[in-house]
């Protein structure tokens, strides 16, 4: 029976007859219009109350997930119950309208006294509904009720293509009246219906002044059966329920097919719930939400008694309504006698994006200009296909005025959203959210603004100056996005000291905002204009997300094949709705030049026809389908449309959909397969239960060996036993032979990777990257709209860990807030994941904050993130010493341990060492930053709970990454014979691994990390000959993100050696690089050589003017902004070269902006090289204020040289860097008359430059020693005369300047020892 109601109800009679009251789908009328049908009947008006306050409410919501929908959710609770009850007590709805229902009892008039009964019986049961109910968003909702009873009148009036029904006449105005009066949980009976009514049965209140009545309750006698006389009352009614269909609320359910009756239903309902019945798709997939504009036309009739007079007025007045909306494709929703009052209000339009207008609109514009006065306001941009006639008539009118706009860059909206906010900055995130979301256009942007300010999201506070501000994690990355220096401040009215900047308000998440309804509506439009399928295939990918793949949308698409969702593709891109991508790269290539800027109306580049061919419609959408199957990567142009979209889906859609998006990515959230697929947090899976799809163990076994894994018990079979102390470097070999055997050992391995046939060499880069967007960022958005917090939790960490191998510590930043709040809600889960998860999470948070120069709070993150992993690190003297002692015996046991065979550690625990290793790695650094003496034994003892904790994994790259940082700090500490041992050890291990896969990579990864610590240490000469075998490993193994960082020490190692011509080459592989890959990093890098090579090596490769314009353009981007270092070293190069040409304006900007980043400190070599430069253009402005005989010249003087000293004795300031301190505070102390020590300070500084083979330094600090103590004079314009002579590498190339003459090109530091000032 079920089986058969359910194929019935799939029966498109059926669907249409759902839309309609049984009074017009068993109704038999004249085929003539108007007809009029005259009957008795009992009418029920029933009105929400409470439901403007919901609107209210529920319009301002904030977010995506709430609002409308919540609000639709609300009401159909409420409204179905209702419909349900009048259903159940024989009623039929003739009409909704919002918050409103009327329902008829159709009967003889001799039947209306009972009937009447049983519709005050199903009045007091639906006020029963809710009399203890309060909404869950704690609203009082109540009903009020009107009964009427009478004769009804019944027009049915239409034009060949829509029909409408109206019910007429004094129970009509009574039934409303009745409403009227009634207050909340009130029935009130109209006058007629009280005298027509049983009044023995009922209980009744009189209301003053009126003939209608309350009623209180029934009032039955004692022998009454209520169930008998319902069901002899219902035998009256002729089509309710009965015999075998008993159990449904209606008889309409089963209507066999009938096309003729079929036919003339589908003239009764909307032409776009019609189209969505005939086009069969899924019932789940037809309901959405959306604004709409209404018109509410209301007709007054002189003489309203005559049924036959006003049925011939509203008929010539429907077909008359029908023809104009047709024209502008509108539709009437409904026709009914309840008047809704209207204002009269003159109009300004204002139409943005008229370009999406369609042809109707244009029409009724152009006929409206030609009629009456009227101002319109267009924004308008290419037209996708020609414009209509009355678009063109518009365009070529006399009296259209065009203003030209050009394409606003992000920076222009920063500019102007400062400038509309009065404030001298915003937060990133609010920038990055309007320049994406109002995709250039200003408009866009302030309907944002305004939407923002509405729902009180923008805070303002005055501004902190940024030396002297609290660092926290909340503000770690705040008030960074500026207005760009072209803008006149003056502008801005806060006054000076007094000026303000704009934050958001706690917990806001802004990529979660609902759109204003502006700009939905924009949206909406476009959407209209598409054909259902299409609307459909946007709806579906809203879902997905702004970015999302061919593949995924193909899985969630209902009933589709490829071939249609192709052909829909290309002509939704072709429609501006989507661009496409072959790659992740062009797509990141596209965002980063913010193409949606200039080309917001045109569709991909990728995509454009070759220019010449002419093609037909067919064919150029034939070519465009087969580019779009290449291109398999598709983003909407606009996230506005996304997001409007996105908002159509009720939320029972909305999860289903979700769930099949992640079903579906989950299977690719991890590492790309160059990767070895792996965790971005190793064996982080192995802590935590995320799946959805549930695989029993044999199945994840055939996976596994399907892709290359091998099963925890091949592996314990398989693995490569540790060997004992290797042979390889005997004691009595001398050092040089040990670095020829090292450096033989990397040839050999070079060589066998470009000849060896085996798979040694992956066939593709790395794609993690593109995954990370499009798989593992998607998925945790997906588990989040689903509710699974741990497992979205699980992936923002990954996420986090991702954006910190790829160098973006704002990305990490950001998904770490996000996993942030999550972790609030799991507060209360104890288990041992949540507690490594919240492990993991410190460890990342550290990992961000050390990577932005705030030890503090790197410092704080890593030990409660090893106190969370059950290792707790010490915090006083007594525990220090201890500790110590216990990890040294930890450390013997684990190096005698390793030559035996051991089981390794389960997954789990390997999770947690991976975890306490990262830790401990940073924190050795953190403790050898700090000048206190004690901290030294911090840093000793953490550099070897990272030895020893890596030894427990078993695991050869962390073995092998623990021995080369245990050297490390050892020379940098300057422990003799300690970091020489553990430097032979890691050496020992790599010559043991197999040279394929993972260990081809470790062999790679220890000439990358030998030659930066050689650098480090000044052992240039090595440093040159490790860095260049593993730039042609990490080459050959396409790992661009190891290469870049290779080529830049090489280049730096070079550039010490005035290796000029080897360095150029390696300029010039880091520039190619920096292009391919779209690496911002890179490039930085590259110029930051370049200014290098002017203002020390004396000649051109890139113009100062080309270094400066980059500065320019990338200062604000996030990988550079927020890494300590390169911003640092780039800023003060230029102040430098202002000094030097004495244009102490420019100088003292760009020294204020690298000033700002050196109490960033890091560990690094980035850092010091920054840090250098800066104190040079300190030094610099010193011999300014001698000079100028400045009162605080001395102090600034001793200060200065106390710095550089600081800097000299830190641990961490690798030995490369004391030649050029050296050098500079000779200067200083020969610019203070201090002669004795500028003979030290000069003379340690030739001695190491000698020692290091620093030929670079060398040449200058000779040419220092012989001008110091010279009689000559220098000229003020020295420099500026060098500058303008300074040869390009071209010329030195085709050999028209010698190579020794540019060494001459040095700038003299302008000094002379006999005028002493102090």
């Amino acid at each position: 029976m079920s089986t058969r109601r359910e194929e019935s109800q799939d029966r498109a009679i059926v669907r249409i007859a759902a839309h309609l009251p049984d009074l017009i789908v068993y109704g038999d009328f004249s085929p003539e219009r108007p007809s009029v049908d005259y009957f008795d009947g009992v009418l029920m008006f029933v009105d929400i109350s409470g439901f403007t306050a919901m609107t209210e409410k529920f319009s301002t919501a904030m977010y995506m997930d709430r609002g409308a929908e919540q609000l639709v959710e609300i009401l159909n609770h409420y409204i179905s119950a209702i419909v349900e009850k009048v259903l159940i007590f024989g009623g039929d709805i003739l009409k909704f309208a919002g918050d409103a229902l009327l329902a008829l009892w159709k009967v003889e008039r001799r039947q209306l006294k009972n009937i009447i009964t049983v519709v005050i019986k199903c009045s007091l049961e639906i006020h029963g509904l809710f009399e203890t109910q309060e909404s869950e968003e704690g609203l009082d909702v109540r009903v009020k009720i009107g009964l009427a009873a009478g004769h009804i009148t019944m027009l049915v009036f239409g034009d060949e293509t829509r029909n409408f029904f109206l019910v007429i006449g004094q129970a009509v105005d009574d039934v409303r009246l009745a409403q009227n009066m009634a207050q909340m949980n009130d029935v009130i009976l109209s006058p007629n219906c009280w005298q027509l009514c049983d009044r023995s049965m009922i209980e009744i209140e009189r209301i003053p002044d009126q003939r209608a009545v309350k009623v209180n309750f029934l009032k039955p006698p004692s022998t009454f059966n209520f169930d008998e006389f319902f069901t002899k009352c219902m035998t009256f009614m002729d089509y309710y329920p009965s015999g075998d269909h008993k159990n449904l609320l209606r008889l309409a359910c089963m209507l066999e097919s009938d096309p003729e009756l079929e036919l003339s239903l589908q003239k009764y309902v909307m032409e776009s719930i019609l189209k969505q019945i005939d086009d069969k798709q899924l019932r789940g997939y037809l309901s959405e939400l959306r604004p709409v504009t209404i018109v509410f036309v209301n007709l007054t009739f002189k003489d309203q008694d005559k049924a036959e007079v006003i049925g011939s007025a509203i008929q010539d007045a429907c077909v008359h309504i029908n023809s104009v909306l047709r024209v502008s494709r509108g539709q009437i929703n409904k026709v009914f006698m309840f008047d809704k009052t209207v204002k009269e209000e003159r109009i300004i339009f204002i139409i943005d994006e008229g370009q999406f207008v369609d042809a109707a609109s244009w029409s009724f514009l152009e006929k409206l200009i030609r009629t009456i006065p009227i101002f319109i306001i267009m924004s308008l941009s290419p037209f996708v296909d020609i414009p209509c006639a009355a678009a063109s008539a518009i365009m070529k009118n006399r009296n259209t005025t065009y203003v030209t706009l050009g394409a606003v860059q992000p920076k222009d909206i920063r500019n102007k959203v400062c400038l509309d906010l009065d404030v001298r900055g915003i937060p990133k995130e609010l920038d990055t959210y309007l320049v994406e979301g109002s995709c250039g256009i200003p408009f866009y942007c302030e309907e944002l603004l305004k939407n923002l300010d509405h729902h009180r999201v923008l805070l303002f506070q005055p501004m902190e100056v940024e030396e002297k501000t609290n660092m926290t994690w909340n503000n770690l990355f705040k008030n960074f996005s500026r207005p760009t220096e072209e803008l006149n401040i003056s502008a801005l009215g806060n006054e000076e000291g007094n000026e303000q900047v704009c934050n958001l308000a706690s917990g806001v998440i802004l990529k979660n905002l609902s759109p204003p309804a502006s700009l939905k509506e924009i949206s909406l439009v476009q959407l209209d204009s598409m054909s259902l399928s299409h609307q459909m295939l946007v709806r579906c990918a809203a879902i997905i997300g702004l970015t999302f793949t061919t593949e995924l949308l193909f899985e969630v698409l209902p009933c589709w094949n490829m071939k249609m969702m192709i052909k829909a593709l290309a002509t939704l891109v072709e429609s501006n709705i989507f661009d496409c991508f072959r790659n992740g790269k062009e797509l990141r290539m596209a965002l980063r030049q913010n193409a949606a800027s200039f080309e917001v109306h045109y569709r991909s580049g990728s995509l454009r026809p070759s220019e010449g061919l002419a093609h037909g419609e067919e064919e150029e959408l034939r070519e465009l389908e087969s580019e779009v199957i290449e291109c398999h990567i598709i983003r909407f142009c606009r996230p506005m449309m996304q997001k409007t979209a996105y908002e159509l889906w009720l939320k029972g859609q909305k999860k289903a959909m979700h769930l099949k998006c992640a079903r579906f990515l989950e299977e690719n959230a991890h590492r790309c397969d160059h990767c070895r697929s792996g965790d971005f947090i190793p064996c982080h899976h192995f802590t935590v239960n995320i799946r959805l799809n549930t695989l029993d163990l044999d199945t994840i076994k055939k996976m596994a060996k399907s892709r290359g894994f091998t099963t925890e018990e091949e592996i314990t079979f398989s693995k490569i036993e540790t060997p004992k102390k290797s042979e390889l470097f005997a004691e009595n070999l001398s050092p040089e032979e040990i670095k020829e055997k090292i450096l033989s050992f990397f040839d050999v391995v070079i060589t066998k990777m470009r000849t060896s046939e085996e798979d040694i060499i992956p066939l593709e880069s790395c794609q993690c990257e593109e995954i990370l967007e499009m798989v593992i960022m998607p998925l945790a958005h997906h588990f989040v709209a689903l509710g699974e917090n741990n497992k979205a939790l699980y992936y923002f960490l990954e996420i986090a860990s991702a954006y910190l191998i790829l160098g973006d510590n704002y990305m990490a930043y950001i998904y770490l807030n996000e996993g942030e709040r999550l972790l609030r809600t799991l507060k209360k889960d104890k288990s041992w994941s949540h507690t490594f998860e919240s492990a993991t999470f410190h460890s990342l948070k550290g990992e961000v904050c050390f990577n932005m120069g705030h030890m503090v709070l790197a410092k704080k993150m890593l030990r409660k993130a090893l106190k969370l992993l059950h290792r707790i690190f010490p915090y006083n003297l007594i525990s220090l010493f201890l500790q110590t002692h216990v990890e040294k015996n930890r450390h013997f046991y684990y190096l005698n341990q390793q030559a035996q065979e051991s089981a390794p550690p389960g997954k789990r625990r390997l999770a947690q060492l991976y975890r306490q290793t990262a830790c401990f790695s940073l924190l050795w650094q953190i403790y050898s930053l700090n000048y206190f003496f004690h901290y030294k034994y911090y840093g000793h003892l953490a550099a070897m709970m990272e030895v020893n904790t890596a030894l427990e994994t078993q695991d050869d790259f962390q073995i092998i990454k623990a021995y080369l940082d245990y050297s490390l700090h050892h020379q940098l500490a300057g422990y003799q014979g300690v970091w020489y041992k553990y430097e032979i050890m890691a050496m020992e291990q790599i010559f043991s691994l197999p040279l394929k896969g993972e260990g081809i990579e470790i062999v790679s990864y220890v000439a990358d990390k030998l030659g930066y610590t050689k650098l480090l240490m000044g052992h240039l000469d090595l440093a040159i000959d490790l860095g260049s075998r593993a730039q042609k490993m990490w080459a050959l193994l396409r790992n661009p993100n190891r290469q870049y960082m290779v080529l830049c020490w090489l280049s730096k190692s070079l550039f010490l050696k005035t290796r000029n011509r080897q360095l150029i080459q390696v300029l010039g592989w880091l520039w190619d690089l920096s292009i391919s890959e779209e690496h911002i990093f890179s490039k930085a890098f590259f110029y930051f050589v370049c200014l290098d090579l002017m203002l020390y090596s004396g000649f051109v490769y890139k113009t100062f003017e080309e270094c400066l314009e980059f500065i320019y353009q990338n200062e604000d981007n996030r990988i550079l902004k927020f890494q300590s270092g390169i911003l640092l070293g780039l800023y003060s190069s230029i102040a430098i070269w202002y000094a030097r040409l004495q244009e102490w304006d420019n100088f003292h900007i760009f020294s204020s902006r690298a000033k700002n980043l050196v109490p960033r400190r890091t560990p690094t070599a980035l850092y010091y090289e920054g840090i250098s430069r800066y104190m040079e253009g300190q030094v610099l402005y010193l011999q300014k204020q001698i000079e100028g005989q400045s009162e605080n010249a001395q102090d600034s003087g001793v200060e200065l040289l106390k710095n550089l000293e600081s800097l000299v004795t830190q641990n961490t300031t690798g030995p490369v860097f004391y030649p050029r301190l050296y050098h500079l505070m000779a200067y200083v102390c020969i610019l203070m008359g201090d002669g004795q020590n500028c003979d030290l300070f000069l003379n340690t500084a030739l001695r190491l430059s000698e020692t290091q083979g620093n030929v670079l330094e060398k040449c200058w600090l000779n040419m220092s020693k012989e001008w110091w103590y010279s009689d000559s004079e220098l000229m003020d314009d020295q420099w500026l005369q060098t500058v303008s002579n300074l040869p390009t590498w071209e010329k030195i190339v085709s050999g028209k300047v010698n190579m020794q003459d540019i060494q001459k090109n040095k700038f003299l530091m302008r000094v002379n020892i006999l005028d002493n000032p102090f």
